[in-house]
């Protein structure tokens, strides 16, 4: 390697990266590597957990990120819990950010990896972990029966056939429930859900962009999925709720016509 070379590598800052299993000091010469069975060890009693979920590698003379999940999200959040940036299945981000979360939910778990990528010229590194986000997992608390048959109506075809793209728009999603006489319905509770999980922590969900409010929900309905707020076993409250819609609008029907007798 030329001089200038060294000097480049010289000038790349160190990355920390901490969980439950200690604190890693990346290396610039090769992958590292995060998951089951990853150079850091995270989610290991999770079979849902990839065996290698992450990989941190110097590109450019940059860090970078690459999520190796055909499914789950990673997402990049400060220490108030703002979102940075959500590391989308077999993608890679570029490192921006000197101290950073790195927030990831398999299944009904959640894992927190504290980041420190600190300045090249050796300035001492400012300690901000707190007992709430350095390295921590949580069970996800269950979602209300109220929100949760319209999420299984919107995620139905993923449900069954694990591609996260075959969400349903509201409208077929009201149709599906019968709900065509609540026509805000599914709006609303979707809506719900979004602020629901805000409250829980779940970046990315709240603003007043009113364009990205699609996105909202879909990342909402998503996060569902990922964390198994829903499943494949809840599919039957479609069926229910269904029964239920058409009980009601046959009981409807049933008042008119003795009314009119």
């Amino acid at each position: 390697m030329t001089d200038s070379g060294h000097n480049q590598q010289n000038q790349l800052p160190p990355l920390y990266i901490g969980s439950t299993n200690g604190e890693a000091c990346i290396p610039p010469d090769r992958p590292f590597t995060i998951g089951r069975q990853g150079d850091l060890l995270v989610g290991e009693d999770n079979p849902f957990m990839h065996r290698v979920l992450l990989e941190i590698a110097v590109i450019n003379n940059r860090w970078h990120i690459a999520n190796a999940s055909p499914h789950y999200r990673v997402y990049i959040t400060d220490y108030s819990g703002n979102l940075l940036h959500t590391i989308m299945p077999l993608t890679s981000v570029c490192v921006e950010w000197e101290y950073f979360i790195i927030d990831i939910r398999i299944q009904d778990q959640r894992y927190t990896l504290d980041a420190d990528c600190c300045a090249p010229d050796g300035s001492p590194r400012r300690d901000h972990r707190s007992a709430e986000t350095y390295s921590a997992t949580w069970k996800v608390d269950p979602l209300d029966e109220d929100i949760k048959v319209a999420v299984v109506a919107l995620a139905e075809e993923t449900l069954k056939t694990g591609d996260l793209g075959a969400l349903k728009t509201f409208t077929e999603g009201t149709r599906r429930l019968h709900w065509e006489k609540h026509p805000k319905r599914m709006e609303k509770r979707i809506t719900k859900l979004c602020e629901e999980l805000a409250l829980r922590g779940v970046p990315g969900l709240t603003g007043s962009n009113a364009k990205m409010a699609v996105n909202r929900r879909i990342s909402a309905i998503q996060y569902c999925i990922e964390t198994r707020l829903i499943t494949p076993d809840d599919l039957v409250l479609i069926k229910q709720e269904r029964a239920r819609q058409q009980a009601e609008q046959g009981s409807g029907e049933g008042e008119g016509e003795a009314h009119a007798e």
